[in-house]
C-alpha cells in the first residue's frame, strides 16, 4: 500500500464553523438588549419586594425596634414621671389614669405609645386637643387644650356643659350650675 492509499480524516480546525453552517454571528439589536436589561431589573425588584414582604410577615422590623427600645430602657431611658399642662376644668386624675395605664405596658421611653395616650385623651369631652411628647431621659409631657363651656344643656333630666360646637363636656349638678345660657332638648346642643 502506498502512502496515498491510506488517508486519514482531516481534523476540523477549532473555533471555525463548518463550511455548511457558516454565517455571521448575530449582532444583538438595541431593542433586544434594552428588553433584556429591563427584564433583569424587574426580576431583581421582584426579589427585593419578596424579601421585604417576608421580613414584614415575620415582623422583623418590629422585633428590631423593640430590641433597640429595650436597650434604651436598660440604659436608663425609662419613664419615671409625667407633667400635665393646660388642665383648668377637667379632673386631672382621669388624665393620670390614662397615662399610667399606657406607661405600665412598657416603661422604656422609646416604646411608650404616645399616640395611644393622645387617642385615649381625645375621648374626653373637655379635651379639644392633646399633645404628648417625650422629654428625655425620663419624662413625658402631656399638654391639654380644653374646650370652653358656652351653655348648659338639659336633656332627659340631665344637665351637661357644652361648648360652642355642641360637644358635651361634663355633667353638672343643679346646685353647681354655672351662670351660662340654658338650652333644652335633644337637638338643642
Amino acid at each position: 500500500m502506498s502512502a496515498k492509499a491510506i488517508s486519514r480524516p482531516r481534523a476540523k480546525p477549532k473555533g471555525k464553523a463548518s463550511a455548511r453552517g457558516r454565517g455571521k454571528a448575530a449582532v444583538p439589536s438595541p431593542l433586544g438588549e434594552l428588553v433584556r436589561r429591563i427584564s433583569a431589573w424587574i426580576f431583581v425588584a421582584m426579589l427585593v419586594a419578596l424579601a421585604v414582604a417576608a421580613l414584614a410577615v415575620l415582623r422583623v422590623p418590629q422585633m428590631v425596634g423593640g430590641s433597640f427600645g429595650e436597650a434604651a430602657g436598660a440604659a436608663g431611658f425609662v419613664v419615671r414621671g409625667w407633667e400635665i399642662k393646660g388642665v383648668h376644668h377637667m379632673d386631672q386624675r382621669r388624665i393620670n389614669d390614662v397615662v399610667d395605664a399606657v406607661v405600665k405596658q412598657n416603661r422604656a421611653q422609646p416604646l411608650v405609645d404616645i399616640a395611644e395616650i393622645r387617642r385615649q385623651l381625645l375621648r374626653f369631652g373637655w379635651v379639644a386637643d392633646a399633645r404628648v411628647s417625650r422629654r428625655l431621659p425620663d419624662r413625658l409631657v402631656v399638654d391639654i387644650v380644653e374646650r370652653t363651656p358656652r351653655a348648659v344643656w338639659q336633656n332627659d333630666g340631665m344637665l351637661a356643659l357644652i361648648d360652642g360646637e355642641g360637644v358635651a363636656l361634663d355633667y353638672v349638678k343643679l346646685d353647681a350650675l354655672p351662670d351660662l345660657p340654658l338650652v333644652i332638648g335633644v337637638a338643642a346642643s
